[in-house]
């Protein structure tokens, strides 16, 4: 029957794993057949009462007019409309910045044409003054003629250097203006808010209008579990999550200055956050139960986590040996599985008799079944926050390295310290052997056994209810440290 159990639960919980991946990747597949482009954006966010333009959008007062699609998923992308990005002012600051230069030239310009006339007729005066000057050289009158001619060109010839100096920067501030208008106003950064959360990743670059335009999100978890990134996605999900779904408020803010703490603009609807769909969470939880019960019902027959390879079938053979009977004490102690040995002999015949009888009769090992437990807590939890937030790097915590690092020499030096008693040792049950030695149940085994029930439903709670691997505090660990070394030493005394 332990047989049957065992490769009946593991070929279901393969099924039932193959069905969980073949679930999400077909939530994959469809979630790809509508592209979450510009055009299908528009058309979706047609169908809701969205103004394409309103008066405080020329004033560059941000609006989130809406996002498609309502339901959000990892790993897909997010159409965003917003408009308001920039104000109607600002658009036209730069044409207007060039009409002001354009006018100052001009006006520069017209002055220092007119510089340019009055400095040639200062010099024509001048010219002619000379001239009369040169046929009457006696005349004082003449003289002081060229003088103040001489004196008239080098006052127009200095005002006509400072206006072609005023006219130059003229010229320059206009070309730098025509220059800015051609280039155009720099785009705008936009950040994604989700539930009044920054994304660290969920930033963007806007055109600088205030028009209605379409950007683009994607949601896409870092595979770095300790990224500030995967911490964000994280703590998004352990907060309101029913049935696997949550409600979000989506906002949006500019990052002209730095990030805002809150957005500046919020949809005008809630977001669905997916993180996983009840049926392939409904296999991924069955292949684990299914798997697990497997391993247990191997565990249950093999010497896998027993202290040594007895069967029923020596026990037996050993308490039938005419040439060296058992003693009183030595039956005593094979008591629990010569009754079970009695109930197969009287339920089973043939084959499946001899089977059972090969089966493992010895008394489980606290170390070993600590090893397992943690082995298949770490695997499932790491599969579950592999398969729900697409991470996989850094997930194991350092302080789950130091407790399996525990658990592991724990079970090792429980192998080296054993009894020589152990080797010859039956089981009495499960409970009983990993809270008892070799006579009674002792303190030092039941605390052990408390604490890692106690530090197993802790890191239970913590992947279901965070998605990441607890950290368990350094003194928690010392204290597990303390209780094993004391199992240890005790075992140790046992020998």
């Amino acid at each position: 029957m332990n047989f049957r159990i065992r490769w009946i639960s593991l070929l279901l919980g393969l099924i039932a794993f193959a069905a969980c991946l073949g679930l999400i990747a077909k939530e994959e597949l469809l979630s790809d057949s509508t592209p979450i482009n510009e055009r299908n954006c528009r058309v979706e966010l047609a169908k809701l009462p969205i103004a394409p333009l309103a008066e405080t959008d020329k004033e560059g007062r941000l609006r989130f007019a809406g996002f498609w699609p309502g339901e959000l998923a990892l790993n897909q992308r997010l159409c965003v409309a917003v408009a308001g990005v920039s104000a109607n002012a600002v658009e036209k600051r730069l044409e207007t910045e060039v009409e002001r230069a354009k006018k100052e030239f001009e006006d520069q310009d017209q002055a220092y044409q007119s510089a340019l006339a009055d400095e040639r007729q200062a010099n024509t005066d001048l010219a002619a003054a000379k001239s009369a000057l040169q046929q009457k050289p006696d005349e004082a009158d003449l003289k002081s003629k060229a003088a103040n001619a001489q004196k008239n060109l080098d006052a127009k010839r200095a005002e006509l250097t400072r206006l072609s100096g005023e006219r130059t920067k003229a010229q320059d501030k206009l070309n730098q203006a025509l220059a800015a208008l051609n280039a155009g106003l720099p785009p705008v950064e936009l950040a994604l808010y989700l539930e009044n959360r920054r994304g660290p990743n969920l930033t963007i670059k806007a055109q600088p209008i205030s028009g209605l335009q379409y950007l683009f999100f994607d949601l896409k978890p870092s595979v770095q579990a300790d990224t500030d990134d995967g911490k964000f996605w994280r703590a998004l999900f352990s907060q309101g999550l029913k049935g696997g779904e949550k409600e979000l408020a989506v906002g949006i803010a500019r990052m002209t200055n730095g990030a805002a703490d809150t957005p500046q603009a919020n949809a005008p609807r809630r977001a669905t956050l997916v993180v996983y769909r009840p049926w392939p969470s409904l296999f991924g939880a069955l292949a684990v139960v299914l798997l697990t019960i497997s391993l247990c019902a191997y565990a249950a027959t093999s010497p896998l986590l027993r202290d040594n390879s007895l069967t029923y079938e020596q026990v037996n053979n050993e308490n039938n040996n005419t040439a060296s009977p058992p003693t009183a004490e030595r039956k005593a102690e094979l008591a629990p599985a010569l009754m079970t040995i009695g109930d197969l002999q009287k339920d089973l015949s043939g084959a499946a008799l001899t089977r059972a009888m090969a089966t493992a009769a010895g008394p489980f090992s606290l170390g070993r079944v600590q090893m397992a437990m943690w082995f298949v807590l770490a695997f499932s939890g790491f599969c579950f926050i592999w398969l729900t937030t697409g991470q996989f790097f850094n997930v194991v915590t350092p302080q789950i390295l130091v407790l399996l690092g525990i658990q592991a020499a724990t079970g090792i030096a429980a192998v080296q310290l054993g009894a020589p008693s152990d080797a010859t040792r039956v089981s009495h049950g499960f409970l009983r052997d990993i809270v008892s030695d070799a006579s009674r149940p002792t303190v030092h085994r039941l605390q052990v056994v408390a604490w890692t029930v106690i530090m197993g439903v802790i890191f239970l709670w913590s992947v279901i209810s965070s998605f990441s691997f607890p950290a368990f505090d350094t003194n928690l660990l010392l204290l597990m440290g303390i209780f094993n070394s004391t199992y240890l030493g005790f075992k140790q005394a046992e020998k």
